[in-house]
């Protein structure tokens, strides 16, 4: 069986194939479990390493949490801006 080539992967990149993270029970138990064991304060820094697309970065602010999404690949950080919520910098 032929090895993937995981760099051919990433010159493949289609935003529209990504599936959905609309439904991730297992990260909501471990995002309330977090919630529910945090100091009151500012909101709990979430990296979400490799983010593609930036949907679920952007679950992650919704619930607030402060994220910051990164992906090696231009395109996807290109499709994850519609999403993004500007910083304190503006």
């Amino acid at each position: 069986m032929a090895m993937r080539d995981p760099c051919g992967d990433w010159r493949r990149f289609d935003a529209q194939k990504i599936p959905s993270k609309a439904s991730t029970p297992q990260l909501d138990r471990f995002l309330a479990a977090v919630r529910a064991t945090a100091s009151p304060g500012p909101p709990l820094a979430l990296l979400d390493v490799g983010c593609g697309t930036g949907r679920l970065g952007r679950r992650l602010y919704d619930q607030g949490f402060s994220e910051l999404g990164v992906d090696v690949n231009p395109d996807a950080v290109r499709a994850a801006q519609p999403l993004a919520v500007p910083g304190p910098e503006g």
